[in-house]
């Protein structure tokens, strides 16, 4: 501390590394001012030791419906120690290609000592080693001591954790989307009285149609109907042109923006109503 009051200051040490806290630290320790100690009534200079906590407050039951999340949001704890962006890609296996996203998901449990028990769930693409290089990152994970009852509840059964590859820095290498079929949004209204059958529109019968879809990149790749009712009226078909009408944007911006990948299933439940 020097003898103006101002803190001249360094890192002793950081957990976990990488991810930005001692620089932060130091940014925040820039701004404050104390009182410098005395000797003889005047002000010298004096070493102190501080430690500032970063934590994320929140509730676990808080509320998952985030219109622009349409996935529920997976149970993960908080850690202690994590890779961050650069060193999650440094781990990715040698044969995925450069630019090319990939995404292993892991069935994991806690051990006694908050590191995790991981299996392979599901690897995308699979066959290049995406999964063995999902479970290298998984040893790098440690949950944090304050989450303990996360780790109690979660040794014995498995949580899931997505393990990201190929996606840009700004991305959190770790949690996200785990790859499960998504039950996307009813489409708006305009849209479905733009394919409404007109035969059933002019006979006054309503209906409803299940879809779904297996992304492609440059939208759905396969779509099928799982469930019309009534049948023989034309919605099933009409349901599937609304999928071959969308605008490539939306689905480039469901495999950049949402991190979602070639293979992944998006289901639909489109209702046709009638203007009452």
């Amino acid at each position: 501390m020097r003898t103006d009051g101002r803190p001249d200051c360094q890192v002793d040490r950081e957990a976990p590394t990488d991810w930005g806290f001692g620089d932060a630290a130091l940014g925040m320790a820039r701004g404050y001012r104390f009182s410098p100690a005395e000797k003889d009534g005047a002000p010298v200079e004096s070493r102190y030791s501080l430690r500032l906590p970063f934590r994320l407050e929140y509730d676990r039951a808080r509320p998952t419906d985030d219109p622009l999340t349409p996935w529920p949001e997976l149970d993960l704890p908080t850690w202690s120690d994590a890779p961050n962006h650069a060193r999650v890609e440094a781990m990715r296996p040698p044969r995925l290609a450069a630019g090319v996203p990939a995404r292993g998901v892991l069935g994991c449990r806690a051990r006694e000592d908050l590191s995790l028990d991981c299996e392979v769930v599901r690897e995308t693409p699979a066959g290049i080693g995406v999964g063995a290089a999902s479970l290298a990152v998984s040893r790098l994970l440690r949950i944090a001591s304050r989450d303990a009852r996360f780790a109690v509840d979660y040794r014995r059964k498995r949580f899931s954790v997505p393990i990201l590859f190929g996606h840009p820095p700004g991305w959190q290498p770790v949690g996200g989307y785990d790859g499960a079929p998504i039950q996307m949004p009813e489409p708006p209204r305009e849209f479905v009285d733009a394919i409404y059958p007109a035969a059933a529109r002019n006979a006054g019968i309503e209906g409803a149609v299940e879809l779904a879809c297996v992304l492609a990149t440059s939208g759905p790749g396969r779509c099928a109907v799982t469930s019309e009712r009534p049948a023989g009226r034309g919605f099933g078909d009409a349901a599937l042109q609304w999928t071959r009408s969308s605008e490539p944007e939306s689905w480039e911006m469901m495999t950049r923006g949402f991190g979602m990948l070639e293979g992944d299933e998006l289901r639909w439940r489109i209702p046709f109503t009638l203007a009452r």
